[in-house]
């Protein structure tokens, strides 16, 4: 009877057997797990998803690596994974959209909205009322689930869009209202017929929420358009848990984080990862400083010195002598200065790899960067005798920019208090008041009418560096470029490094300083060592700002009287702490210096002293003085020398002749040789 007990708790054996790589590809799908953990989980016993459910987190945390922590995690993420396989099959496509949950389908299964045609056809209000639904994810099914034909009708809708602008509006991406919510003006206005003024009215209409550049570029980069984003937090996880083991190794996170990255794509084994790890740390460690090294001091003279053969010239962009660019001391003095605009902005364009490499190709990219006024395009001019102001588009100017004639008629449109009509290819502009100052006013406003391109951004050189094209610019707009179809926006960049603080962020701000100042001094063929202007892009960076080193940055704030005093305004300085009573704690090189007294660093920061009374019962070892040389010696001592050295000579003579010894005669034993 026990033995059909026994048989009956026994497990019955699956139809086929499962192989360790499908059970491994299957345990990464669960939080936390890399290849690293789910091979160790197969070893452990574990054969599938479903012995994971059935054995405890208790069980689960005593495979190698896999931690309590980490146990809970994964039961958590079996959870998940079985709230999804437990959604009915009809609402399997409704879960292939982005954002869906299982707790939000089961809702909409239940208000009778059961496929994508039903989601098309229910409003967006009564989507959002659906319990686990919400306003948030009914934007993302709708943006998903919509054609194009709908798209367009909404955008006719506009005042001002017709079919082809409608059609202009989709071929740049915007597929519902919500997404041109979420764009600002200047998007809007780069689409191709979509004048600013017409912008203007859309963004009235669907409502001015627009997300901030970062935002926009965080969107991108999860998105994987603007470059495949590499996860590697589940193999550093397994590199620490390794070097917990090995516990001499220890390594801060970011080399850790450069590790992963190269090892994900290896087929390494655990001793070859540990032998990484060694050198990696010895490394490491060879090349930190010493905690009381004067790092600032040696990074300030590192950069100072060859500052001084720095020259004052604006010289020619490197290797486009159209664009003029300050570089030398002046260039350097607006790096540290954090100024706010460059004397000379200017980007970095470079083209996306979908876009041929073709110089017709990225001279149509070009044309939607570069500023184009009407005046570029067309021929203005003032007729005194009608009083009107007459616009005639020169063809060959429209082919050259890629404009079409409809796209200045846009614009003319916006141009407040004149009455337009066309004779052949002439637009006649009469203005509502006659008279000449009036002709003079319009005339100027219509010449400086931006037709195309990006504000800021005053003329673009297209040259070819290397195998590819690359597009220079006067002038510097980020976050608009970055819009543009056709740019790689890994690459692209620009010299005002505020701007990309603004647009990707403080630690992107440090990198384009760091970049500035090297490009900057290598220009000028000096050669200064990258960790010091390292240190200075982190101290300008460190409070998440951008601060300038000056008397309005970083001097200015230091705690020391004297140091504050020694940088420049030496009276006021000494005045104001005189008048509130500061102190000085004498903790900086600078201060130490000028009140003579040694600084707290390198050898100064070490405090030794000998305790004499303890070596005066010592016995000190036997040895032999080495002897002095004869300009140190006493006379004493070089009479002393003389005598051994004639004694010496006189034992040499009492020496037999060599020929003797060689007839066979022994030779009489001199005193040295019998000792």
């Amino acid at each position: 009877m026990a033995e059909d007990e026994n048989e009956t708790e026994e497990p019955e054996e699956p139809d086929e057997e499962i192989t360790r790589e499908d059970a491994v590809s299957a345990f990464e799908e669960l939080p936390g797990i890399g290849e690293l953990k789910a091979e160790a989980l197969w070893e452990a016993g574990f054969g599938s998803l479903e012995d994971l459910s059935d054995a405890t987190a208790d069980d689960i945390a005593e495979a190698e690596g896999i931690g309590p922590k980490l146990a809970e995690s994964i039961k958590d993420g079996l959870d998940e994974l079985q709230a999804v396989k437990s959604v009915p099959d009809t609402l399997a496509d409704m879960m292939e959209l982005q954002g869906m949950t299982p707790e939000a389908a089961e809702s909409l299964n239940e208000a009778g909205i059961t496929s994508r045609d039903d989601l098309k056809r229910v409003r967006y209000q009564e989507l959002a009322a659906v319990p686990d639904v919400g306003e948030a994810l009914a934007e993302r099914i709708k943006d998903q689930v919509i054609n194009e034909e709908e798209a367009l009708k909404t955008f006719q809708e506009f005042d001002g869009v017709g079919v082809k602008k409608s059609q202009n509006i989709w071929d740049a991406g915007y597929r519902t209202r919500y997404d041109l919510r979420r764009a600002t003006t200047a998007e809007l206005a780069l689409i191709e017929g979509i004048h600013s003024r017409l912008a203007d009215n859309i963004k009235q209409e669907v409502g001015d929420e627009p997300l901030s550049p970062s935002d926009r570029m965080i969107e991108v980069a999860e998105s994987e358009e603007m470059y495949p984003v590499r996860e590697t937090s589940d193999l550093e996880d397994e590199i620490a848990e390794v070097m917990d083991e090995m516990e001499s190794v220890d390594l801060p996170a970011s080399v850790i984080s450069d590790i992963a990255v190269h090892w994900q794509d290896t087929d390494g084994t655990r001793e070859e990862l540990e032998e990484i790890l060694r050198r990696a740390e010895e490394e490491y460690h060879a090349n930190r400083i010493d905690s009381t090294e004067a790092a600032g001091i040696v990074s300030a003279q590192s950069i100072g010195e060859p500052g001084t053969q720095m020259t004052m010239n604006t010289f020619h962009y490197a290797g486009v002598a159209e664009i003029d660019v300050t570089q030398g001391l002046p260039r350097f003095i607006e790096i540290v200065d954090a100024r706010r605009t460059p004397s000379t902005p200017m980007m970095e364009v470079y083209i996306d790899e979908d876009v041929p490499d073709d110089e017709d190709a990225v001279r149509e990219v070009g044309t939607r960067i570069e500023t184009t006024l009407l005046k570029d395009v067309a021929d203005v001019d003032i007729d005194l005798g009608t009083g009107t102001v007459n616009v005639r588009p020169v063809p060959r100017h429209l082919d050259r920019k890629f404009i079409e004639v409809e796209e200045i008629e846009d614009e003319l449109v916006g141009v407040k208090d004149i009455d337009i009509d066309q004779e052949g290819d002439t637009y006649v502009l009469t203005p509502e008041e006659s008279s000449y100052r009036q002709l003079l006013s319009v005339s100027e406003e219509v010449r400086n009418l931006k037709i195309k391109g990006i504000s800021d951004i005053e003329r673009v050189i297209i040259r070819k560096a290397g195998d590819e094209w690359v597009i220079y610019t006067e002038g510097s707009n980020l976050a608009a470029v970055m819009a543009v179809d056709g740019v790689d926006t890994s690459r692209t960049t620009t010299n005002n490094f505020r701007e990309i603080n603004e647009v990707l962020g403080i630690e992107a701000a440090r990198r384009g300083i760091i970049r500035e100042a090297n490009k900057t001094l290598e220009e000028q063929g000096l050669n200064v060592d990258q960790r010091h202007l390292m240190l200075v892009a982190d101290v300008m960076t460190a409070d998440g700002t951008i601060r300038p080193i000056g008397r309005h940055g970083i001097s200015g704030e230091k705690p020391s009287v004297l140091a504050r005093a020694a940088f420049e305004i030496t009276v006021n300085h000494l005045l104001e702490a005189a008048v509130i009573g500061e102190r000085d704690p004498l903790k900086g090189v600078a201060e130490n210096v000028i009140v003579g007294q040694p600084v707290r660093l390198g050898t100064g920061a070490v405090e030794l002293s000998a305790n004499t009374d303890a070596f005066k019962d010592a016995e000190l070892p036997d040895f032999e003085m080495p002897e002095l040389p004869e300009h140190m010696a006493s006379e004493d001592e070089l009479a002393e020398r003389e005598d051994e050295e004639e004694g010496e000579a006189a034992d040499g003579e009492q020496a037999p002749p060599a020929d003797e010894e060689e007839a066979g005669e022994p030779a009489e034993a001199t005193p040295v040789e019998e000792e």
